[in-house]
């Protein structure tokens, strides 16, 4: 990305290319990732919305939830770009994504479920602070540095259970057996006190950890968890693990600050997933040791996605930086957009085709920039010209959401009944009989089809208030249910895919 000389023009006011202007990507690590070698500029496009940074970063908050495309990645990675730019501050992201999940079944415990993974959540915890703490090069004549810099060379370059998943379990489960992969942190003093499993070995690696964090009080050292989500399937072993993992992290958060030394973990995680997630201790967690991050449901300029795309503006375009809020937006949006002979408001219409997530904002504002790069402004045309794209785009990012929750086969069935009903509003009855006739539901019924395009925003519900018509969406209201009695009605995001 490269920032261009701007003419001015006989008025006096600046040209510019809305091709200019830097929106982001739709992947948050993909976004830091393009600043790496200018991670100055990475706070100047990060929005840092609600003083969300500032809550992620209380000591007994460490649950950012969120939903799909809501930005969690994205705040994770500016909490470790400003961790690791504070002064005498390590930091370090561990994402999940290729983390074997179901390998935790061969390290469970006796315990009751759900808590039957936390011994080797507390041990995935140790081994990554470990990782954090040896990138503090002047501890490299601290005893317990040297013993862990030895132990994770020689076993945990890369995550556990992931590419060496086999041996990590090999050797977990026969410590006392195997025990010289240990032989540069266990000393002879505390061999005898090893059991059959790594179980005993925990306290062990806890306390050569805290010892050296707590021997050198002045640094601090935070571990960051994302993408435990991308592995997610509606599961007892998932889900448990989950809960195993937030409780370990619980835990050692909980124990460092009893200590008063420096160190915290903390977990990004999708809030559909927290939502299925079943223990008495959680409500606490949530109400405690939570943020949550939420766009609103506005379908409006004052909405904070609106924010958002300003400071991206403003960022892209410095001498704008000056400029008001309301003047960017006249600047470079237009006051409507003509659909099927409706003068639609630009915010309505722009937002309405969202999920109230940065994410799809981003991607629509993106394919226009792409395509109409030279433009100086957004007209109504290239909305409605990037339609399609964004439809299909809109489509596979519920689908993917929709993934672990259902089956494959389930997915494509409620999708197809809707691009086979071919309405944008209806009745129930009238999509029951078309399903009856049909015949495109093999295992679900029309009520429960019904039920999971609703909780995916697909369709939702709505009534006429005299001219006025009132919409019910899942996504703007997470606890409403869809009303079989009222009319229902397709996104308005998928109009053009499936072809209305």
């Amino acid at each position: 990305m490269t920032y261009k000389n701007y003419k001015k023009n006989n008025y006096g006011n600046s040209n510019y290319k809305i091709g200019d202007i830097y929106f982001g990507t739709a992947d948050g690590e993909d976004e830091a990732l393009n600043f790496i070698d200018r991670q100055d500029e990475f706070k100047n496009f990060f929005y840092n919305y609600d003083n969300i940074v500032d809550k992620a970063s209380k000591p007994l908050t460490y649950l950012v939830l969120g939903k799909k495309g809501a930005g969690k990645t994205i705040l994770g990675e500016y909490l470790n770009y400003k961790l690791n730019n504070t002064v005498k501050s390590f930091c370090n992201i561990v994402s999940f994504n290729e983390f074997r999940i179901h390998s935790l079944r061969e390290l469970s415990t006796e315990d009751t479920a759900p808590n039957e993974y936390i011994p080797i959540w507390t041990y995935v915890i140790l081994i990554e602070i470990s990782k954090v703490l040896l990138q503090n090069e002047q501890l490299k004549e601290d005893e317990n540095y040297k013993k862990l810099k030895k132990f994770i060379d020689k076993n945990y370059i890369k995550l556990i259970l992931t590419q060496n998943a086999e041996t990590d379990i090999a050797k977990l489960k026969s410590v006392k057996e195997n025990s010289d992969w240990l032989a540069d942190i266990v000393s002879d003093d505390n061999k005898d006190q090893l059991q059959s499993n790594y179980i005993s070995f925990i306290p062990v690696l806890e306390k050569i950890v805290l010892d050296a964090v707590s021997n050198n009080p002045e640094f601090s050292y935070n571990l960051i968890l994302d993408k435990i989500d991308d592995r997610f399937t509606n599961t007892d072993l998932y889900k448990n693990s989950v809960i195993s993992l937030i409780k370990a992290v619980d835990n050692f958060n909980k124990n460092v600050l009893r200590k008063r030394i420096k160190a915290k973990v903390t977990v990004l995680l999708r809030s559909d997933i927290f939502a299925l997630l079943n223990d008495t201790d959680l409500n606490k967690r949530e109400s405690s040791n939570s943020v949550r991050i939420d766009w609103g449901d506005a379908a409006k300029y004052n909405s904070p996605l609106f924010d958002l795309i300003v400071q991206k503006i403003t960022a892209s375009i410095p001498e704008l930086k000056d400029r008001n809020r309301s003047d960017i937006i006249k600047m470079f949006f237009p006051k409507t957009i003509k659909q099927s002979d409706r003068n639609i408001p630009t915010d309505k219409f722009l937002l309405g085709r969202t999920l109230f997530r940065p994410r799809d904002v981003i991607s629509y504002l993106t394919l226009i920039t792409t395509k109409y790069h030279d433009s100086p402004q957004f007209t109504p045309e290239m909305f409605l010209d990037v339609q399609l794209r964004y439809s299909e785009y809109f489509l596979k990012e519920i689908e993917n959401e929709m993934n672990g929750h259902l089956t494959d086969k389930q997915i494509k069935e409620v999708i197809d009944l809707m691009i086979k009903f071919g309405k944008f509003d209806f009745k129930y009855e009238e999509i029951k009989r078309f399903a009856t006739s049909s015949k495109i539901l093999t295992g679900l019924k029309i009520e429960e089809a019904l039920k999971i395009l609703f909780d995916f925003s697909i369709i939702g519900n709505y009534v006429h208030t005299g001219n006025k018509i009132r919409h019910t969406w899942k996504h703007r209201h997470d606890r409403v249910e869809i009303d079989f009695n009222k009319r229902m009605c397709l996104h308005y995001g998928l109009w053009r895919y499936f072809n209305i």
